[in-house]
């Protein structure tokens, strides 16, 4: 495998927590499986998706979600 480009990246960990990997580690498992990536690099682009309002985070169940639009009324 080769080092991934951070964009791919960002649209993998995307793409796995939209098909469900809600958890950190399912997150993880699933990038990783199918790019050379760190855990440390995928945690920090779940984080930083959801600090950009992309995903959502559930502190109660401790996942991961995409995050729903807010209505404009």
């Amino acid at each position: 495998m080769t080092r991934v480009a951070p964009r791919n990246l960002r649209d993998s960990v995307y793409t796995a927590v939209h098909e469900g990997a809600w958890s950190v580690s399912d997150v993880v498992a699933t990038v990783t499986s199918e790019m050379d990536a760190a855990r440390c690099d995928v945690v920090a682009v779940l984080w930083d998706l959801a600090a950009e309002g992309v995903l959502s985070y559930d502190t109660i169940a401790c996942h991961f979600r995409p995050a729903v639009p807010a209505l404009v009324h």
